[in-house]
């Protein structure tokens, strides 16, 4: 059980200096320029400081490391030993700054989709031993490996496309850290720690927001997330088909979006103002606060279908996945035929 030192130390510690650290690099990159400037495809008016990912991930790596100094245990699920843990926390720093420099020069889109894929090979190379299978063994071997390497990569890539307006890649990410605190075995603490560095983070990010978090923020938070999901899918039927159902607005909206531009002949890599949440807002920031009400309605459904699904359907678990992408897309169409009528 967590005490309340670990508390104070990994939660209120990490979300103070998260909080603290970001107006300090706010700071820097209204002086030396390091800004978001927008253009016709963007959901803001004003040119914002970006790159700050990488500050709430090195602050909440850091605390991390101090934990495996001073514990014999180590806040994350799933991993085997120290090599493992300073593997994935190496990754996902590594992405971070990656994504930096993304961030500040805008790199070729070979250039990002390419450490995605090395680091995606070389994580399942680690961390996934030969025999490991889904579905109690339905899906496994060489089909088993395909799905996961383009399936953790495109899940990195629409984790960072769907980071479009203030707040929205903040709140998901929280939402699905307690998802899977709750469905994880143990007690990881990690999860605490990333979370109180988001807060910190929310805090500059809300609706209007001071700061973004940029390639430096989503394409790790994607990466780790997804070492997660296939982790938590992997142990029983139904935890399968809860790791589809919590990240389930992300998983439709950008669906969705993929599919209707591969079927227009459009370049799916290139910016666009084609997701659901685009749809709804503008520049102006009552759209944002708006979309992100209509985001964490959705994520209260998927909590809720990935509870009945791990507590009440016993041996028919598909039904609670049915069920959360059926209220999500039905929602979705809704809510934009609302708009589109002009009801209020």
């Amino acid at each position: 059980m967590i005490t309340l030192y670990q508390i104070a130390l990994f939660f209120v510690a990490p979300l103070i200096i998260s909080a603290l650290a970001l107006i300090v690099y706010r700071a820097y990159c209204l002086r030396t320029l390091k800004l978001d400037n927008p253009d016709a495809r963007s959901s803001h008016k004003d040119p914002t400081p970006t790159g700050a990912g990488f500050i709430f991930i090195l602050i909440a790596g850091l605390f991390a490391l101090y934990w495996s100094l001073i514990s014999e245990t180590e806040p994350l699920p799933f991993l085997q030993d120290r090599q493992d843990y300073f593997f994935l926390l190496g990754a996902f720093g590594l992405l971070s700054l990656i994504g930096l420099f993304d961030d500040y020069k805008n790199l070729p889109a070979l250039w990002r989709l390419f450490p995605q894929m090395a680091f995606v090979g070389a994580s399942l190379y680690q961390f996934f031993p030969t025999d490991f299978s889904l579905l109690n063994g339905v899906i496994s071997g060489p089909l088993l490996w395909v799905i996961l390497f383009f399936g953790w990569v495109w899940f990195i890539n629409l984790y960072n496309f769907m980071d479009g307006i203030d707040g929205i890649t903040t709140i998901q990410s929280l939402f699905l850290l307690g998802g899977l605190w709750f469905f994880s075995p143990g007690e990881p603490l990690f999860f605490l720690i990333l979370g109180a560095c988001l807060i910190g983070f929310l805090l500059h990010n809300a609706p209007p927001a001071k700061l973004f978090m940029g390639d430096s923020g989503s394409v790790p938070l994607g990466y780790l997330l997804g070492f997660f999901f296939i982790h938590i899918a992997a142990l029983s039927e139904a935890h399968f088909y809860i790791a589809l159902i919590l990240p389930a607005y992300y998983l439709i909206d950008s669906g969705y979006t993929l599919i209707k531009r591969l079927l227009n002949k459009q370049k799916p890599w290139q910016a666009h103002r084609e997701h659901f949440y685009q749809q709804l807002t503008t520049s102006e920031k009552q759209t944002h606060r708006r979309a992100l009400t209509y985001l964490i309605l959705a994520n209260v459904i998927t909590l809720s279908w990935a509870l009945i699904t791990w507590r009440d359907l016993g041996e028919m678990p598909y039904i609670g996945f049915i069920g959360a992408y059926l209220s999500i897309g039905l929602g979705l169409i809704y809510v934009l035929r609302k708009r589109a009528t002009g009801i209020k």
